[in-house]
C-alpha cells in the first residue's frame, strides 16, 4: 500500500484533457528532449515533465476501461485505514472491488516514485553517491543493455511497477531512436505481479493494456505484465500461499516491494522475516531488490538479516533517494553479488 496520504489534485477527474497527451506528443516529446544534455538539470526536469504526461495518459486509459466503478465511499474508508495500517502495523482489507478501483486511480504518486527512483540511479554523472555505484550499474545493465527485463512485484497490485518500469524503458528507447544509436537495444519490461489480494487479477490485466496503449509509439518494444498469484509475506517462500513467487525466482532480475513491509511488521516480525530470508537466500546471484516506505525504521532490521546470510559478505546494500521531485527519505537497494549462492 503507498503512503497514508494522496494529493487531490493528482486525482483523474481533475485533470484537464490538456495534461493528458496522445501518445504521439508523447513521442514528439522524447525527440525534443533528446537533443538536451543528458543528466543536466534540463534534463531531468524533462524527465519530469514527460513521465508525468506518461502516467497521465496511462491514467486515462486505465479510467476508460476499468473493470469495476469505482466506490467513493468504500475508496475514502480504505484510504482511512490505509492512513493508520503503516502504524500499527497491520495490512488492511482490498477485498472491495469497488474500493480496489479507486486506489488503482488516485495512487499514481507510486509510479513517478519508482520510475525516478529507477531511472535517476542510472545517471552516469553522479558521483556524489559512490556507495550506490552497483545500484547504477545493475540498473544501467537491465534498462541499457538487455531486451528484456524481467520485474516481480511483491503486493504489487494494481500494477504501478509494471508502469514505471515501462516508462523508463520506453523513454531510453526513444531517446536510442532520436540519436540514431545503432548500438542501443531496445528492451521490454515483462512484469508478474503478485499481491496477497487475488481481487487485483482483473485490474492489473487493464493496466497492462493500458500502458501498452499509452506507450504504443515505442513500436519494437513488447511491454506487458501479467497477475502472477497469491503472496504472502508473513510466510516462508515454500508456502502454499507463496507457489507464485517461486516459480517466478530464477528468472526475476528485480523484485519490487513498495509500501507493504510496514503494514505487516507486526506480524513480519513475528515470522523472523521468513519470506525476505528464504527470498534474499535462494535468488541467483546478481538479483537486485528494491523497497519502498514510508518510514525506514524497519531498514535496520533487513540489514540484519542480511549480515545473517553469509556473514553479509555476499549482499550489496544501499539506501538511495529519489530527489528529482523533492520527495525525501531513503529507501532500500540490495544485489546479490556473484558467488554468494
Amino acid at each position: 500500500s503507498p503512503p497514508a496520504t494522496t494529493n487531490n489534485n493528482d486525482k483523474l477527474h481533475q485533470l484537464p484533457m490538456k495534461a493528458i497527451p496522445t501518445t504521439d506528443q508523447l513521442r514528439d516529446l522524447t525527440k525534443a528532449i533528446s537533443i538536451k544534455k543528458p543528466y543536466s538539470k534540463l534534463f531531468y526536469k524533462s524527465w519530469k515533465h514527460w513521465s508525468r504526461l506518461g502516467v497521465n495518459r496511462v491514467r486515462h486509459e486505465l479510467s476508460e476501461n476499468l473493470p469495476c466503478p469505482v466506490d467513493e465511499e468504500e475508496s475514502c474508508d480504505l484510504q482511512f485505514q490505509l492512513g493508520i495500517a503503516a502504524d500499527v502495523g497491520s495490512m488492511p482489507s482490498f477485498e472491495n472491488p469497488g474500493a480496489r478501483a479507486g486506489y488503482a486511480m488516485d495512487f499514481f504518486c507510486r509510479a513517478t516514485l519508482m520510475a525516478d527512483l529507477l531511472f535517476v540511479a542510472q545517471d552516469p554523472t553522479d558521483t556524489h553517491t559512490s556507495s550506490l555505484s552497483f545500484m547504477k550499474k545493475g540498473l544501467q545493465e537491465l534498462f541499457q543493455h538487455r531486451q528484456d527485463v524481467h520485474i516481480s512485484s511483491i503486493g504489487g497490485g494494481p500494477g504501478y511497477d509494471f508502469v514505471s518500469a515501462a516508462l523508463v524503458a520506453t523513454f531510453q528507447n526513444s531517446l536510442a531512436t532520436h540519436k540514431r544509436d545503432s548500438t542501443a537495444m531496445t528492451t521490454s519490461v515483462h512484469a508478474t505481479i503478485m499481491d496477497y489480494e487475488e481481487g487485483w487479477y482483473d485490474l492489473v490485466d487493464v493496466m497492462s493494456d493500458a500502458t501498452s496503449i499509452a506507450l504504443s509509439f515505442d513500436e519494437d518494444a513488447n511491454h506487458k505484465c501479467t497477475f502472477g498469484g497469491k503472496c504472502d509475506i508473513t510466510q516462508s517462500l515454500s508456502h502454499k500461499s507463496n507457489t507464485a513467487c517461486l516459480a517466478e525466482l530464477q528468472s526475476t532480475d528485480l523484485w519490487i516491494c513498495q509500501y507493504t513491509v510496514a503494514e505487516n511488521a507486526s506480524k513480519l516480525s513475528q515470522s523472523d522475516f521468513v519470506f525476505f530470508t528464504d527470498l534474499f537466500a535462494l535468488a541467483p546471484e546478481g538479483t537486485m531488490f528494491l523497497f519502498t516506505e514510508t518510514t525506514h525504521r524497519l531498514w535496520p532490521e533487513f540489514t540484519e538479516l542480511i549480515a545473517s546470510l553469509n556473514d553479509g559478505s555476499g549482499y550489496e546494500v544501499g539506501f538511495p533517494q529519489a530527489t528529482v521531485r523533492g520527495k525525501g527519505g531513503h529507501q532500500l537497494f540490495i544485489q546479490k553479488r556473484n558467488g554468494a549462492t
